[in-house]
């Protein structure tokens, strides 16, 4: 058994080597994304406190969209400190679409704008784009539906080879209890390789098993299903992103963002950020977003939802807003295990840290394959007839 096992490891490791390591790099990486943003941009995150009022949402847009009448904006960050400017991310259509028909956008930016003035005071034009670049390689390798369909696949595949790589590495006997769980340094370049391999990856296997079965949840419908059915959501309702909206209103003007800004500042006292996430055309008739605790780029994701009436600023969403909420709290737990973003910086680092050791082991296992590979032709070579 444990050979057979052995040569499986060994070949799906080969074939899906490249693909593990281009994973397990872009998402170590991305578990910093929010400290890359805040430090490429920390002279701009706030600015001298002012006894003024609050800036309108309004004018931020307004003032963005006369400088830059091309670009999209997707949401809007606000704070309940005051001094702490807004932010938002924005993009150009590309001219192509994706499968679905949706817009396919370039050109991400990062924007601040002044909290009393409205003025926007700093467009930082790479770090997001860098993110985004991150996101699609880790998503579908840059290559659309047939990418993410590979790397669902690929994510399964996974799983199986860090559970047949924790069988062929569990020590069975008293002597190899007493080397698997260290590195030994002076048993050669080979054997340090071979203890790289198998001893690191039994030391991180929790934490990138963790995250393959988040990956693998967030990535199959017929899994996530189940546990937000299980957890108080309703499964038929994941496919569609917001409740049913209410009818457009031609004889009334939008609804102001600060008012409601205010509402939920009162309603939710513990939140730290409020995220408003701008519609994209007239026909949309609601004005929502999220709360956070605490302040976050993935606010968006993770924070508690809301939704509002455009026109009125009355709570909107149904008896289903309920079933909404549960099912984004579950997609976000699983994003931010994912992500490593759970607990603060301690996890952030551990993800890190696991996300560099699981892009290596594909070389480790390349190397050891290599050596035993040589190791044969040189004995064949040997025994060969003169």
């Amino acid at each position: 058994m444990k050979k057979i096992v052995r040569k499986i490891h060994l070949v799906i490791g080969l074939t899906t080597g490249l693909i593990f390591f281009l994973v397990s790099l872009s998402g170590a990486l991305l578990s910093f994304t929010e400290e890359a943003l805040n430090i490429v941009n920390r002279d701009y995150l706030y600015v001298p406190e002012q006894n003024l009022p609050r800036a309108k949402v309004e004018d931020v847009v307004a003032n963005y969209e006369k400088a830059y009448p091309r670009e999209n904006i997707f949401l809007i960050n606000t704070y309940t400190q005051h001094n702490r400017t807004y932010d938002f991310f924005s993009a150009v259509k590309s001219g192509k679409k994706d499968d679905k028909g949706n817009d396919i956008f370039e050109g991400y930016k990062m924007v601040y704008a002044n909290p009393y003035t409205s003025q926007i005071i700093r467009v930082d034009k790479g770090t997001l784009e860098t993110i985004i670049i991150l996101v699609q390689l880790h998503v579908n390798l840059f290559a659309g539906k047939t990418g993410n369909y590979i790397i669902k696949i690929s994510t399964i595949i996974f799983l199986f080879e860090l559970i047949a790589g924790l069988y062929l590495w569990w020590p069975r006997t008293e002597n190899a209890r007493r080397t698997a769980f260290k590195i030994k340094r002076e048993g050669g370049r080979k054997r340090f390789n071979y203890d790289l391999h198998r001893t690191l990856g039994f030391y991180t296997s929790a934490v990138l098993l963790v995250l393959t079965i988040t990956g693998l949840i967030m990535a199959w419908p017929f899994l996530k299903g189940p546990l937000v059915n299980s957890l108080g959501g309703k499964a038929e309702l994941l496919e569609q992103e917001s409740p049913p909206q209410p009818p457009r209103q031609f004889d009334k003007s939008d609804y102001s963002y600060n008012k409601i800004f205010d509402r939920l500042c009162a309603d939710r006292p513990s939140a730290r950020q409020i995220t408003f996430f701008l519609p994209e055309s007239d026909t949309i008739t609601v004005i929502n977003g999220s709360t956070g605790v605490r302040p976050s780029f993935l606010n968006f994701e993770t924070g508690t939802y809301f939704q509002f009436n455009r026109y009125t600023g009355e709570p909107t969403g149904g008896d289903d807003l309920t079933y909404y909420q549960r099912n984004a709290e579950v997609s976000a737990s699983l994003l931010l295990i994912h992500m490593g973003f759970w607990g603060g910086i301690t996890t952030k680092i551990l993800t890190f840290i696991c996300g560099i050791i699981g892009a290596s082991l594909p070389i480790t296992g390349f190397l050891i394959w290599q050596g035993r590979r040589k190791k044969e032709r040189r004995l064949s070579s040997t025994n060969s007839p003169d």
